[in-house]
């Protein structure tokens, strides 16, 4: 203990420690010291605490207190990062920090029943998710009609930045004379945005201060935000331990479970069965093993909190590989026929809505709207047999073909949503950008290449440009437009598919419009089926305009696809690769709202009449003709 005493000391200018645990943070001038020194010493006070049952409480406050003020280091650090990449891989270096703090906040609200612990553990997973998309999606959110002029600043910047990274990322190393001139000109964009923020930093505080303080969601402030219909889940991943924390309307409480690694290989085994969709899923040991493995995610994700959860929409938070995990597969039970029947399994999507979230402050966050405008939608069905340029390569590359869904989406968003629909080259590139700006909703029914080793190259791939456009818009293109959309129904393959990275989630096509400002996203997690997908969408739209949440409309839709199609096309991978995030709310409808307005309108003057009527019958009647004739 001495020996972490002298560390501490060593990286401050105090002499003294003013709480006995550690130096104040204003005085530290070795952060780096200052944050190996009290992770030092809070594990030192883990392992008294496992020895010593007397004080046991006592070691793990104090090893907890040492935590949270290396975790405020931490976060003052990753302040200082000017690029996503960076914040990133120091929330993916420091993440064991997080994980062991969780620890022994868990350890102390199960030691005292305490709802301060629990509040405090909750603090601090939400502090370790999602913390670069939550920064982007506060700031879109707190800042975009007060600050449209910084914010259009700050975008120009940040484009021009991620134009030069990926135009070096790409240049061929013999071409030198070229990346001496791309480098210097990054340099001088790198200066620029350092003075940028520092402007900002003086000149405008507040919104400065969404990096350097964001505010995280508590427990009560989900609760807020739930309908006594609605159950969040938080799963939350340390070395050996899924925590899950359950928050219903009214109440919340904390689970855990072993086997991690058990649990990360059935997902696995899973998703490479989802993604097959071939006539291999017609044997009967893919069909047990299916079996197998669902029920048994379902026995350890779910089961032990099965009454919280009954008849609810579940609002679910992953971690880890979870986030590859589409819910709404998992069975509650085994078939009593062991024949092969896919539509006949109690699938959790037949008695649950299921809405993913990237944290607890992301959907608090997406949930805040005065309403959703969805009297202006549009859909995009590009064609791919006539190309030019850059994009006819990588058509050609992919061997990419007109997707058979798309004359049917566009038929239905045309009668059911009203769309405006462009197709072939009115599909363009240069079109869709110009939309993002404008509010209400957005189809695409087009290809989508995902790129896992550098998520930054995700693209999406329309059949032309259009105006300076080269017709391929990648993630990192995404990442840099000022989206007002409303809702964003990605109908192309791996929307939702991404690099996972520790605390953030997949690095995906969808996360990239989530970052530029839209509200919610309907994304795929793998190349899904045309047929099928064009049958439940076109359920889903229906399902909208008839009043549903997104996540009931969603769920709606593969239930009513799951009692009309074979054993065969009920297998999960032709159904559960679309998925829902984001905000959860009903699309306003015009339609619907006059009608509800004319309906009272019409009540209120009957019963005027009836009232006038009454009045007449009782107080008014005479037979005098003169009377009468007044």
């Amino acid at each position: 203990m001495k020996m972490y005493n002298r560390a501490l000391l060593a990286t401050s200018t105090q002499n003294i420690f003013s709480n006995r645990l550690y130096p104040d943070a204003a005085s530290v001038t070795y952060t780096v010291g200052y944050i190996k020194a009290l992770t030092g010493k809070a594990g030192l006070f883990q392992q008294l605490a496992g020895t010593n049952t007397v004080h046991r409480t006592n070691y793990l406050v104090m090893s907890l207190n040492c935590y949270l003020q290396s975790i405020y280091a931490l976060e003052k650090v990753r302040s200082g990062f000017q690029f996503e990449e960076g914040k990133m891989q120091m929330a993916e270096n420091e993440r064991a920090i997080f994980n062991e703090a969780a620890n022994v906040a868990a350890r102390l609200y199960r030691l005292t029943q305490r709802r301060f612990y629990l509040d405090i553990f909750f603090n601090i997973t939400e502090r370790a998710k999602s913390v670069v998309l939550l920064e982007r999606v506060s700031l879109n959110l707190e800042t975009k009609n007060r600050y449209s002029r910084l914010t259009e600043a700050d975008l120009k910047i940040r484009k021009e930045i991620a134009v030069y990274e990926n135009y070096l990322a790409e240049l061929q190393p013999e071409n030198e004379v070229q990346r001496t001139k791309a480098e210097k000109h990054l340099f001088r964009l790198y200066n620029i945005q350092e003075w940028f923020y520092d402007e900002l930093k003086v000149r405008f505080p507040e919104y400065y201060s969404i990096w350097v303080r964001p505010v995280y969601a508590g427990i009560r402030d989900v609760q807020k935000k739930l309908t006594n219909e609605d159950c969040f889940i938080s799963y939350f991943y340390t070395d050996s331990l899924l925590f899950t924390l359950v928050i219903n309307k009214d109440s919340c409480s904390l689970h855990s479970g072993h086997n991690v690694k058990t649990i990360e290989g059935q997902i696995s085994d899973l998703l490479s069965q989802l993604r097959s969709q071939n006539s291999d899923l017609m044997g009967n040991n893919v069909y047990h093993e299916f079996i197998d493995k669902s029920d048994s995610l379902y026995c350890f994700l779910l089961k032990p909190f099965g009454n919280q959860i009954k008849n609810r929409t579940l609002i679910i938070s992953s971690d880890g590989l979870l986030h590859y995990l589409p819910f709404e597969i998992l069975i509650k039970g085994r078939p009593e026929n062991e024949d092969m029947r896919y539509h006949q399994l109690h699938y959790l999507i037949n008695e649950h809505a299921v809405l993913y979230a990237g944290s607890a402050t992301l959907f608090c966050r997406l949930q805040e709207t005065d309403g959703q405008d969805s009297e202006h939608v549009s859909g995009f069905a590009p064609s791919y047999s006539d190309c030019a340029g850059e994009v006819c390569e990588v058509i050609k590359k992919y061997q990419l073909n007109d997707l058979e869904s798309s004359a049917g989406e566009s038929e239905v968003l045309s009668s059911e949503m009203s769309a405006i629909l462009y197709s072939g080259n009115e599909a363009s590139e240069s079109r869709f950008k110009e939309l993002c700006g404008k509010p209400g909703i957005i189809h695409i029914t087009m290809h989508g290449i995902a790129d896992e080793d550098n998520p930054d190259q995700s693209m999406l791939v329309f059949g032309n440009g259009g105006n300076n456009e080269d017709g391929l818009l990648y993630a990192w293109e995404i990442c840099n437009l000022n989206i007002n959309t409303e809702m964003m129904v990605l109908g192309a393959c791996y929307t939702g598919s991404g690099k996972i990275r520790t605390g953030e989630g997949a690095i995906s096509i969808a996360r990239a419009f989530f970052y530029a400002g839209c509200r919610s996203v309907i994304m795929t997690g793998w190349e899904v089926n045309d047929r099928s997908s064009k049958e439940i969408l076109t359920s889903f739209y229906r399902n909208l305009k008839n009043g549903y949440s997104k996540a009931e409309a969603l769920q709606k839709a593969k239930t009513d696809y799951l009692q009309t199609v074979s054993s065969f096309h009920a297998h999960p991978g032709f159904w559960a690769g679309l998925i829902v995030m984001g905000n959860n709310e009903p699309l306003n409808s015009n339609d619907y709202s006059i009608s509800i307005y004319l309906m009272l309108i019409s009540a209120i003057i009957i019963m005027a009449v009836l009232l006038h009527i009454k009045g007449s019958s009782y107080d008014n009647i005479t037979t005098d003709p003169e009377v009468e004739n007044k």
